[in-house]
């Protein structure tokens, strides 16, 4: 085995792992929002938790409000520790719509690399 086939096997698995890491939060999220009473420091742990690791989140949402609301004033997001039940639920919400898109780009991406190389394209 050569090193281009190990990286070849090593971002296969490394994809893999990621996708897998997207489902659970995922499940979690889904678990969290499902109880009638939230708990707020799961709910809590879990974004900071999503914000580490997907740091682009937090970009992506700051765009979609500034494109929604142009002319609404430029200040700073709500704190997650000040945040309240509502405006967790709707967080969570949101961060389960942008992984559940992010996963289904990444199976796409993966496959799309795959017939590239594939078929010499």
């Amino acid at each position: 085995m050569n090193w281009e086939k190990a990286y070849q096997i090593y971002e296969h698995s490394k994809t893999l792992y990621d996708l897998y890491d997207i489902k659970k939060d995922i499940t979690e999220i889904d678990q969290i929002l499902a109880m009638p009473v939230l708990n707020v420091y799961s709910a809590r742990q879990k974004i900071g938790s999503i914000n580490e690791k997907h740091p682009e989140i937090i970009f992506i949402h700051a765009l979609l409000y500034r494109l929604k609301n142009p002319y609404a004033p430029n200040t700073p997001p709500e704190s997650v520790d000040s945040a309240s039940d509502s405006g967790l639920r709707s967080d969570l919400s949101w961060k389960r719509d942008y992984l559940t898109a992010k996963g289904k780009t990444t199976c796409l991406d993966e496959l799309y690399e795959y017939l590239k190389k594939k078929y010499n394209l």
